[in-house]
């Protein structure tokens, strides 16, 4: 079942957080767990910090649109990522890395 209100997606994706507030309450609630094991596979960096607004990216992806393969998630909002809809300077292997961890743990439940 797609939770995207019966729209098609775009070839780009991005969040915005107010039309999904369950979600952002539900990803807020278990981020600290997330937080947790990413600073245990990755001890010496990046930080959370830098990486939790990308990991809330591949969690809601993976919630959003649970039908659609990973890999077709993770390339539109690579798309939104090139037509800098995005704010940021982060190189986009340390923003793939984080997005495919939220992924995951949208998946562990």
């Amino acid at each position: 079942m797609r939770v995207d209100m019966g729209q098609e997606p775009d070839d780009a994706l991005s969040f915005d957080w107010d039309r999904y507030p369950e979600l952002a309450m539900e990803w807020e609630e278990h981020e600290p767990r997330f937080q947790g094991d990413w600073e245990k596979q990755f001890p010496h960096g990046p930080a959370w910090a830098k990486i939790s607004d990308y990991h809330r990216y591949g969690f809601a992806g993976r919630r959003l649109f649970p039908d659609d393969p990973r890999e077709d998630v993770i390339h539109r909002i690579h798309r939104g990522y090139e037509r800098g809809e995005w704010d940021t300077r982060d190189p986009w292997p340390l923003i793939e890395s984080a997005l495919r961890a939220g992924w995951e743990e949208a998946g562990a439940g």
